[in-house]
């Protein structure tokens, strides 16, 4: 078998030589997808008005920069998470970079794939900028190689989140977080 039909889907075929592509898309996906339960569990966990006080703020449900910013106050600044600031440092950095793939990937619409050394995907990304009402088009190819350095990274990410996750969310651990005024 050469190709995948998938006109159900929206493609016509998947060519033979771009299934690791295709492939390395989707593991990046489900492993994108963990990545934000891990960090919105985390954050639902920690953050509640009883551990914090008068400086409580919601947990955002969207925008993951502002989660992020929500991340590092609790798990790098927060003194009570004292002893995992040097795992939460690493993380904040890579969540941050992680955001940069992500919309590269999965806010890019697929366009073709490309056979070559290497093989490749043509992507297009659309941004609207309400302030200017302008919309930038951006245009550009991933490599086979670089969508499985992705996908990798963000598998990477998932399992120091999960480790993370086994320190913090325990309630003996929890426990410690009460807001004393």
């Amino acid at each position: 078998m050469t190709e995948i039909k998938l006109q159900s889907l929206g493609y016509e075929t998947v060519p033979y030589y771009a299934r690791k592509i295709v492939f390395f898309y989707g593991l990046a996906a489900i492993n994108w997808a963990k990545l934000e339960q891990q960090l919105d569990a985390l954050l639902h966990t920690v953050n509640l008005p009883e551990f914090d006080g008068e400086k409580y703020r919601e947990t955002p449900n969207t925008s993951f920069r502002m989660k992020c910013d929500l991340f590092e106050k609790w798990f790098v600044k927060d003194s009570r998470f004292s002893e995992f600031h040097s795992i939460a440092a690493r993380l904040h950095r890579s969540l941050k970079a992680a955001s940069q793939d992500r919309q590269l990937l999965f806010h890019s619409a697929v366009q073709e794939f490309i056979r070559g050394d290497p093989n490749s995907v043509k992507i297009l990304n659309m941004q609207h900028c309400n302030k200017r009402k302008k919309i930038t088009v951006l245009k550009g190819n991933l490599s086979q190689a670089q969508v499985e350095q992705m996908a990798i990274k963000l598998a990477k990410l998932t399992n120091g989140m999960a480790k993370l996750c086994r320190g913090v969310m325990t309630p003996e651990f929890r426990a410690t977080l009460q807001h004393k005024p």
